[in-house]
């Protein structure tokens, strides 16, 4: 049991460090959905911290997948409205 929460406790500092990767990305689609596996994964390793996941459920029911999913892709998309976008090859081109 032991070994299992040190791997969650590894898996959730790795995990910390990929926070913001969804923000790096350009396109929108993938940064959504890389954001929402983020969320899940991030949930699921919360629940190996505390449960054990031989006799006890370590998933996630229908409900909170789809409130997860929707939460991370308005947060997600929210924070990509007000961002300054780089300028595309075509515009580069026209104003040289």
């Amino acid at each position: 049991m032991r070994c299992i929460h040190d791997l969650a406790a590894r898996n959730e500092h790795l995990l910390g460090e990929g926070e913001n990767f969804s923000a790096s990305i350009d396109n929108t689609r993938l940064a959504l959905e890389v954001s929402v596996i983020h969320t899940y994964a991030r949930r699921i390793v919360a629940m190996l911290r505390q449960r054990d996941p031989l006799s006890e459920r370590v998933h996630l029911s229908k409900t909170q997948f789809a409130l997860y999913g929707l939460a991370s892709v308005l947060i997600t998309a929210l924070r990509r409205i007000g961002r300054a976008r780089p300028a595309s090859p075509d515009v580069l081109k026209r104003d040289a």
